[in-house]
Formats: C-alpha cells, structure tokens, sequence
C-alpha cells in the first residue's frame, strides 16, 4: 500500500500497527477542494490526494488522508495549516478556553476503486495559557504544518484540555476506522497486505 501523505505522524501510525506500506507524495492542490462542510472538504481532498498518486501507481492501493479543523459551532469557519506566524498567534489565542472540531477524511483508492470515510473529534484548549507562552510555542515551528496550528503529540500538548473522540484522528489518521476499511477490502493481521481481489 502507498500512503500518499509526507506527514511522519501518519507514517508512524501506520508502521506501528503493522501495515505495510511506502510513502510517495501527492502533488494535488488542496485548495482545489473547498465546501461548506467540512466533512465533505475533508473527504474530497483525500480523495484528490489518493488519486493524483493512484493514476501513477495504478496496480497499487493508495491511503489518501487530509485533515480540517472548523469551529464546530460554525463549520463554514474551517482552519488550514496557519499562513503566517503572526495569524498562527492570534488563532491560538482565539481558541484559549474553547472547542473545536478536527474531521479527517480517508480514501483508499485503486484503479476505479475507491473507498472512503471520515473521523470527527472534538478538542478543548486550556483557557489558562499565556500569549508568551503561546508565541514561543509559534516561534518553536512546530505547528505549521498541522490543521489547527498545533501537535497534540508534541510541545502543543499543553494548549489542549481535553479530548472527545479519538487521538489517533487529532494526530491526523483515525487509525481504528482505517483498520475497518481494510478489513473489508480483506486484508488480515497475519498477511499484512491487501489481497489482490
């Protein structure tokens, strides 16, 4: 199987849980899928990323993955990776004592294949958290590749309160639901690989 994400995160996720796999890359732009809902966002951009990378491995399965963090209060108001540090600042600030939502879509996909799904949790930030505290987190680096700005697993595990949901989805692949899938595709534990059916 082809994971077609260069997040490290996802790729530990996967290693550890015994699937094997490679990673190649998508070259598909997110920003060519965007809707109201974040779920649908979520689900259309993995589908997007999987295909740009199946057209080009076409006898392989390919795990597409893209990950949305929205205002669940809200969910037209959906956050990507922060576009500069000052914005990155001022959204951990807003979010100081309230919750968000991280929806992940998932889609397996080869040749006219194409399997999906998505996973919702819903994260708490400490209300308690000083700007300095906050711009030095920002400073660190570490956050800007992710949907909300911060890593759960990392340094920016203070930001956050509590968990609804699953935190294997807050990492960035809900590794449960991914675990479904492939088991009705007829992949087994002792195999380690998708059969060819």
């Amino acid at each position: 199987m082809i994971l077609a994400s260069g997040s490290p995160v996802r790729t530990k996720i996967l290693s550890d849980a015994g699937i094997l796999h490679r990673v190649v890359r998508s070259g598909a732009t997110e920003a060519d899928v965007a809707h109201a809902s974040p779920n649908d966002t979520a689900i259309g951009r993995a589908v997007l990323k999987a295909e740009w990378v199946a057209v080009r491995n076409p006898s392989e399965w390919v795990l597409g993955v893209d990950q949305v963090c929205y205002d669940q209060n809200d969910p037209t108001q959906q956050w990507g990776k922060p576009p500069s540090p000052s914005q990155h600042i001022q959204r951990l600030l807003d979010a100081r004592g309230t919750q968000h939502a991280l929806t992940t879509g998932y889609a397996l996909v080869r040749g006219d294949a194409c399997h999906m799904g998505s996973c919702t949790s819903v994260v708490t930030f400490r209300g308690d958290t000083t700007r300095q505290e906050i711009e030095a987190y920002v400073a660190s680096g570490e956050g800007t590749q992710c949907a909300g700005g911060y890593a759960v697993e990392g340094r920016g595990g203070f930001l956050v309160e509590g968990i609804e949901g699953s935190l294997y989805n807050v990492l960035g692949l809900p590794i449960y639901a991914v675990w479904s899938m492939l088991r009705e595709l007829g992949w087994r534990n002792d195999q380690r690989r998708l059969q060819d059916g």
